[in-house]
């Protein structure tokens, strides 16, 4: 009997995890990731956030369904939001303090309702407010870039159990201190454009799709433009040479990670 009482016990144990599980499902499954990640930041900043599956909901009703705003633990500082655009699978929100910050001020980004508030410098998730890392507003930056270089490199493909992960690959040289890559792809033969800020992986930029989100379609030998701007942390953009290509007639690469 002890037996079948620990047993039932251990499956009224589960019974309970998973309906506790259900219950947070609306606000669990998701993820939002902000630019920059920098603890310095001047007076002026601009901000990216991109949401991730049910986070693109999230980015969607920014100042609409869920409050945002910048805080020292003294003032609240509300947003504007300059641009959104959307990938498969991906909402990105470009945005910035409705007034200039403090001087030697302590902020967080804050969005209410969201997420539950995470450990400091630690992106959190759960279902009360998402709080964002600490960063100190100063007086100067790093001076802005003298060199700024993307070439194409090739193409990566890797088909997967549930779809493929195509990507045409960009290498990256810039002496910005933190930076994304403001990235247009225009499609030569009917005008289509598609707009997303990219984060360079180890000095690379993977332009395309995974298996299950991306930034970009890429439709299998057809010509492309693609143009690039570097986005600074004062939200400053440094254009690059424009460059053509056609995705299947690139040499293939190894697997990137």
């Amino acid at each position: 009997m002890k037996i079948i009482g620990n047993t039932m016990k251990k499956l009224i144990g589960l019974i309970i995890i998973f309906l506790a599980q259900i219950a947070h499902a609306d606000c669990a499954d998701f993820g939002l990731e902000i630019f920059p990640k920098s603890k310095t930041l001047s007076s002026n900043p601009y901000f990216i956030i991109t949401g991730f599956d049910r986070g693109q909901n999230v980015v969607k009703d920014l100042n609409l369904k869920f409050k945002i705003y910048l805080t020292d633990g003294e003032d609240t500082i509300s947003i504007k939001i300059l641009d959104t655009y959307r990938g498969r699978n991906l909402l990105q929100s470009v945005f910035k303090p409705s007034e200039k910050l403090k001087l030697k001020r302590f902020y967080r980004i804050v969005i209410e309702d969201v997420f539950l508030g995470s450990q400091p410098d630690v992106e959190g998730f759960g279902c009360k407010d998402f709080i964002s890392h600490t960063f100190e507003i100063i007086s100067s930056l790093p001076k802005s870039a003298i060199t700024n270089k993307i070439n194409i490199e090739g193409r990566s493909f890797v088909q997967y159990g549930c779809g493929p992960s195509s990507h045409v690959v960009f290498s990256v040289e810039s002496d910005l201190f933190e930076y994304m890559v403001k990235t247009k792809l225009t499609n030569v033969e009917n005008g289509s454009v598609q707009i997303f800020y990219l984060s360079p992986f180890e000095n690379k930029l993977y332009v395309g799709n995974g298996m299950c989100s991306g930034e970009f379609g890429v439709i299998p030998n057809k010509e492309y433009l693609i143009e690039f701007e570097l986005f600074d942390l004062d939200g400053n953009l440094f254009p690059t040479v424009p460059l053509k290509f056609v995705s299947d007639s690139l040499a293939q690469l190894p697997n990137h990670p």
